[in-house]
């Protein structure tokens, strides 16, 4: 072999082994127009403190300072329901759910100072929608107005707004959207009735509550602050709604409203960050608001604190005819409550007693039974029915 012949055969070897042994290429970082590679790189990286890049990270390890950090839990009634969040009231029909929803309203657009005994730390914007018995529902409020009428108290504020005659899905993204774009930063938005606000979402399904539960959440991240559903109870529920049991764990606030015989409460079952609350009795009290074209009253009620509750027990015959006399009376004076002279002739008028002085003593009896019975309210002499009766029978 000639040297010429070995020459080649080294340098071929040669090469052959510098293939090998060379390095893999890295991959280049991908370029966009108008960015240079190390534009690239900073995107996915921060730099340490000794110059070094480093990945960004999607969680973040808080410590117990860092996590503690920022503004307290707040309140729209302290220790009932938070400034954020979603919650639930649900309650049998004709309760008497939506009366204690617009007290609960009312107290909160006015900055009251509590309701119910609890504290409102300041007035907050109100978002009332209604999805059902609408038409009940606007002499609810007309009641409402009426009685701050007679307590001498300006009408309602501005800041108590109401949504009636629109469609609403909560399970709609565009219609979430569009609701939160209206509604003030803050504001505290009942939906009345969950049902209402998702007609073909099952809510046996732990798939279409979860719609349901999103949407609510939906509106109060994006307005900052509380959406409370309104629920029916399901049958023998015992307070509960009707529907997926998934329902109450994922709210903030569940209230339940009930009624047992003339008896009606309600109570926070779950208040995520305080105690399970004490049962609260209400009433209904009348509301007078003219008459209709048949000549016959319009009715409805507002709801209001009542300490102690009416007896089950059934009325005696005197007490329900003298009961049936003030109704009489009231009827006669527009639906409104009326003074003792207003009711006197009235009960005498229709009593078996033949003289005065016996109707005087029976109307006497009867009177302060149906008022230790609480079966009738007397304010400044002025005598009312604790009465369920609303006019337009709608649901409560």
């Amino acid at each position: 072999m000639s040297i010429e012949q070995q020459k080649k055969i080294n340098k071929a070897r040669l090469g052959s082994v510098e293939e090998e042994s060379s390095p893999i290429p890295t991959e280049q970082p991908q370029v966009t127009p108008n960015q240079s590679p190390g534009q690239s790189q900073a995107n996915n990286a921060t730099t340490t403190q000794n110059g070094k890049q480093a990945k960004k990270v999607r969680y973040h390890l808080l410590t117990a300072a860092e996590a503690t950090q920022g503004n307290t839990l707040e309140w729209k009634f302290k220790n009932l329901i938070p400034s954020v969040g979603v919650g639930q009231v649900s309650g049998q029909s004709r309760a008497g759910k939506t009366f204690v929803l617009l007290s609960l309203a009312e107290a909160l657009a006015d900055g009251a100072y509590s309701w119910f005994g609890f504290k409102i730390p300041k007035a907050c914007p109100v978002v009332y929608v209604c999805l059902e018995g609408e038409a009940g529902f606007r002499r609810r409020i007309q009641a409402l107005e009426q009685f701050r009428k007679e307590e001498r108290k300006p009408p309602l504020p501005d800041t108590l707004r109401f949504v009636i005659y629109e469609d609403f899905a909560i399970d709609k993204t565009k219609d979430v959207q569009d609701l939160a774009a209206v509604c003030p930063e803050g504001a505290l938005v009942v939906i009345d009735t969950q049902n209402a606000s998702a007609p073909l979402v099952d809510e046996n399904s732990t798939q279409g509550v979860g719609a349901i539960i999103q949407g609510a959440k939906n509106i109060a991240k994006r307005i900052k602050g509380f959406v409370l559903l309104v629920a029916h109870e399901g049958l023998n529920a015992q307070g509960r709604p009707r529907g997926s049991s998934a329902q109450i764990p994922a709210w903030d606030t569940f209230i339940s409203v009930s009624k047992s015989g003339d008896n009606r409460y309600w109570q926070g079952l779950k208040v995520k960050d305080a105690e399970e609350t004490e049962k609260f009795g209400f009433r209904l009290r009348q509301v007078g608001l003219g008459h209709d074209e048949d000549g016959d009253p319009i009715i409805s009620c507002v709801a209001l604190p009542c300490d102690s509750q009416v007896e089950d027990k059934p009325l005696t015959n005197s007490e329900q005819y003298a009961l049936d006399s003030l109704k009489k009376a009231i009827e006669q004076n527009m639906g409104k409550p009326v003074d003792i002279e207003a009711w006197r002739p009235v009960f005498y008028a229709g009593h078996h007693a033949d003289n005065d002085a016996k109707k005087r003593t029976a109307f006497s009896r009867a009177r302060q039974n149906l008022i230790s019975r609480k079966a009738i309210f007397v304010n400044n002499n002025v005598y009312s029915v604790n009465t369920t009766i609303d006019a337009d029978n709608t649901d409560f």
